[in-house]
């Protein structure tokens, strides 16, 4: 699943697998919410954790 990046989140699902990425919002109404935000992905397998994984964003 991916949620946005926030310290609680990250204590939710701390004895998951968590990988933090960069995401672009381009869907705003005003041009200043257009920017990039963290992310976080977390699944109950490391793959997506590794740096060979297919680039998701």
């Amino acid at each position: 699943m991916t949620i946005n990046d926030h310290p609680e989140v990250k204590e939710w699902y701390k004895d998951l697998f968590i990988k933090e990425v960069e995401v672009s919002y381009s869907i705003s109404k005003n041009t200043s919410g257009r920017k990039s935000y963290g992310e976080l992905i977390i699944t109950n397998y490391d793959k997506v954790i590794t740096d060979t994984y297919p680039k998701l964003f």
